[in-house]
């Protein structure tokens, strides 16, 4: 079986998720109160950074990938 590499941005985005449901699913088995007005902007934020975090690992591989294709045609 190949390794493959790590996608930053379904890491992260499914990260945000899973807590959203978490702090959700604890509010709802506790006292916790949970604004609403919170979560969709974090849920953005989260997702914005993983774009951000998912860009800049696809611009590093490939600038990896052209010094690895300039090696190779040396």
């Amino acid at each position: 079986m190949n390794r493959h590499q790590v996608d930053a941005t379904s890491l992260i985005s499914g990260l945000v998720f899973a807590g959203v449901a978490l702090v959700y699913l604890v509010a709802e088995n506790s006292t916790l109160e949970v604004d609403v007005r919170w979560a969709l902007p974090l849920a953005l934020i989260g997702l914005g950074i993983g774009g951000v975090v998912g860009a800049i690992t696809s611009a590093r591989r490939a600038n990896e990938d052209d010094d690895e294709l300039v090696r190779l045609s040396e």
